[in-house]
């Protein structure tokens, strides 16, 4: 088997593994790998902006990002009303602020960078908890592990605040995770045995349509098995969720590419053997996890 291969396969299910143990070992840890990567994802999209010229403001960035992803998460379990999220909006214009005093001749650039790190990665991560946190139905059997959040336990699902009850439950994010990860992996194997037909050249010419189709029939018929064992969705479901991966998925692997052919990039970095940075692990889900959480919100 060829080196890339193996070397992309060990650090994938290494990847895999922690993803997967955040989300099952409770709330905390979810919150934890979220936060984290939000971080380690717009560095490394900053990084890339950089290369083309580019002055963004990371750390305010970075600062604004993590505010919203936890004020989003507090409002998820009913501590803090949307009301108070509207603080957001003074922090988005220090952005601007800060820009008058750099001196900078390509100020406007500057800011619409800082805030595309924002709206591009912070949101859709943030968005995750509203996926994961839900109000629970009064005398329903919905509640799958009876923890109470006070507790002293790290394996956490239940919240209790005032006359609100909140779950974690992260089934239907492990679910789109799973088939996302089946689509990348075999949209990759395939095109990279049998690829002959570039998806778009001028983006990327590595991506094919072979491996588009090998990981649109990978992902369709993980839908009908997903199906089959679980019953959480529906079918019509899981094949609304395989057809946001197929679509928005590709859309976010592309829309990373030409970011990084703008900036004359490779990689995003390096923190993945054979996969490069987090940013080229979660481009996908980018542009999916938004679309995701609509219809969730729909389904739930």
């Amino acid at each position: 088997m060829n080196n890339k291969i193996v070397i992309r396969s060990f650090s994938g299910i290494a990847f895999i593994v922690i993803v997967l143990g955040s989300l099952l070992f409770g709330s905390l840890s979810f919150l934890l790998l979220f936060s984290t990567l939000i971080v380690i994802i717009e560095v490394e999209f900053f990084s890339i902006v950089k290369k083309m010229g580019i002055k963004p403001q990371v750390l305010n960035t970075v600062f604004i990002s993590l505010a919203l992803f936890f004020m989003v998460a507090f409002n998820a379990l009913g501590v803090i009303g949307p009301q108070i999220m509207l603080l957001l909006l003074p922090l988005f214009f220090l952005i601007y602020i800060y820009e008058i005093f750099q001196k900078n001749k390509h100020a406007f650039t500057n800011i619409a960078y800082s805030i595309m790190g924002i709206f591009y990665i912070a949101v859709p991560f943030a968005l995750m908890n509203y996926v994961v946190f839900s109000p629970l139905s009064p005398g329903g059997d919905d509640t799958q592990l009876a923890i109470s959040y006070f507790n002293e336990t790290m394996n956490d699902s239940i919240f209790t605040f005032g006359q609100r009850t909140i779950s974690f439950d992260p089934t239907y994010l492990i679910a789109f995770f799973t088939l996302l990860w089946i689509y990348d992996s075999f949209a990759y194997l395939v095109g990279f045995t049998m690829g002959r037909t570039p998806l778009v050249p001028y983006v990327s010419p590595r991506k094919t349509w072979e491996g588009f189709w090998g990981g649109t029939l990978a992902v369709f018929l993980s839908a009908f098995a997903g199906n089959h064992f679980f019953t959480f969705m529906t079918l019509t479901d899981w094949l609304v969720l395989a057809f946001i991966i197929t679509f928005f998925g590709t859309f976010g692997d592309l829309i990373e590419s030409l970011l990084k052919r703008s900036a004359h990039a490779k990689d995003s970095g390096n923190i993945l053997p054979g996969h490069g940075g987090m940013l080229d692990r979660f481009d996908s889900f980018l542009i999916a996890a938004p679309v995701f959480f609509a219809y969730i919100l729909i389904i739930k």
